[in-house]
């Protein structure tokens, strides 16, 4: 490219960009009225509010969350409570007498201290019995094994020890 051809080309650039620029500046604007500006919004899944109806509803909402952080601070006083009353009612209510005699099994101990509700899983205790050495130390006799026991504590129970 020559001189000449690169003056050329600059021309024709600054000439089309007046050319675009005067079509811009006279060309008529198509100024939407608010109505079609809502139909287009809406079109386009949009929700349209006024001002005072948005300011209304951020107003609710704040209102309801205080309302909700509220009831949360106090609903784990509830839940509390209620727990409390339960476990008191079944510490109450959930003894076992439990018998050993000669040759019972950790396994059937574990058994039946579940079926009366004691424990959860007599899997869980019989192999907490045998891990902990317990299972070999098993005494003979009658006990009675409240469901607040811990494994440990059952152990110390039936193996008499403290």
């Amino acid at each position: 490219m020559n001189k000449q051809m690169t003056r050329a080309f600059a021309t024709g650039l600054l000439a089309a960009a007046i050319a675009l620029l005067i079509y811009l500046y006279f060309s008529p604007t198509q100024d939407l009225s608010v109505e079609k500006m809502k139909q287009k919004l809406e079109k386009d899944d949009y929700v349209v509010v006024n001002a005072t109806t948005y300011h209304q509803q951020v107003n609710e909402l704040a209102r309801l969350q205080k309302e909700i952080s509220a009831m949360n601070k106090v609903k784990p006083t509830i839940k509390q409570k209620e727990t409390k009353k339960q476990t008191t009612s079944k510490q109450k209510t959930n003894s076992y007498h439990l018998v050993i005699s000669s040759g019972t099994t950790s396994a059937e101990i574990g058994q039946k201290l579940e079926e009366a509700g004691i424990i959860h899983s007599r899997e869980q205790f019989d192999e907490y019995l045998k891990d902990h050495h317990y299972a070999t130390k098993i005494q003979i006799g009658e006990y009675d094994i409240q469901q607040s026991f811990t494994f440990e504590e059952i152990a110390k129970v039936i193996t008499k020890q403290k």
